[in-house]
């Protein structure tokens, strides 16, 4: 069985794949904003979960980015829900 089939057996898992797919796909196309909140309702309802650890480091690369930019309020948002979840 490969990791798309094991994924679909459990729904828990295939959620949470989901959830962190359609989050990169909402970052990739420059929706920011829709990706964020993916990734936070990742690590508020799974904070064990490796999707979760993935959800918190692409949050964390978002506020780099943001704050590189010259972005900070925006930055310092990201890293005050990294810290609300922590």
């Amino acid at each position: 069985m490969d990791s798309d089939e094991s994924a679909a057996v459990e729904p828990e898992a295939a959620a949470r794949a989901s959830t962190l797919r359609i989050a990169r796909a909402w970052q990739a196309v420059g929706h920011v904003h829709q990706a964020v909140d993916g990734y936070s309702r990742l690590m508020a309802r799974y904070p064990d979960s490796a999707e979760a650890a993935a959800a918190g480091r692409a949050i964390l690369a978002l506020a780099a980015a943001y704050e590189r930019a010259g972005r900070f309020h925006l930055a310092l948002d990201l890293y005050a829900r990294l810290e609300r979840r922590a």
